[in-house]
């Protein structure tokens, strides 16, 4: 069986010392609870913290006296506690795991650099202009005004699209940029800034 334990109440505040001047002429007489000083004895309720602490052992000791204290009760209650507690322990891990996790994912990204080896993107590249290319379906529409302004746009991004890809199959079948890639590109970048900066 556990303990019983009580919380500790002071019955008296400490009595506060004056100093004995010979001059009782100055001191002047207060009432209780007049001057800023706290009273020596409580006033009010002198038994009442008495009162309810003998209440409480009368009741544990009845409760002790005819078993109505279930221990069962008792140990699902510490069971389901600490349950909670092993349970809001691996939501703790769970979550620093996870952080940890993921700086870890980022350091490994930072570190990886772009290398040379083009040869998977070229691949990837040819193996997207074999597909055949899918006409959008001329469907009639009730404004005429609508559709034509929406198919311009269309016809204006697919021959865009198509111009990109024309472009991009002859930089690759260019002889220096089948030798020295970023070489070429850099050189391409370059021309591209000067023009701009001239005109």
């Amino acid at each position: 069986m556990g303990k019983i334990r009580r919380v500790r109440t002071k019955r008296h505040i400490e009595a506060v010392k004056n100093k004995t001047s010979e001059d009782n002429s100055n001191t002047t007489e207060f009432l209780p609870n007049e001057s800023n000083l706290p009273a020596l004895f409580p006033v009010n309720n002198l038994f009442e913290l008495a009162q309810e602490n003998a209440k409480i052992d009368d009741a544990t000791d009845v409760a002790q006296e005819s078993g109505k204290i279930n221990t069962e009760e008792k140990l699902t209650a510490k069971k389901d506690k600490r349950k909670l507690r092993h349970e809001k322990f691996l939501k703790k891990l769970h979550t620093s795991k996870t952080v940890e996790e993921s700086c870890k994912a980022t350091k490994k990204r930072q570190k990886t650099v772009i290398t040379g080896d083009l040869n998977p993107l070229t691949q990837a590249l040819l193996d997207i202009d074999k597909l055949p290319v899918i006409k959008p379906n001329k469907k009639k529409r009730r404004n005429t005004k609508k559709q034509n302004k929406s198919t311009s746009s269309e016809r204006k991004r697919l021959n865009a699209q198509m111009s990109d890809m024309e472009r991009f199959q002859q930089v690759l079948r260019h002889p220096s940029f089948k030798s020295n890639p970023l070489l070429t590109i850099d050189e391409h970048v370059r021309n591209v800034i000067k023009n701009q900066t001239d005109s």
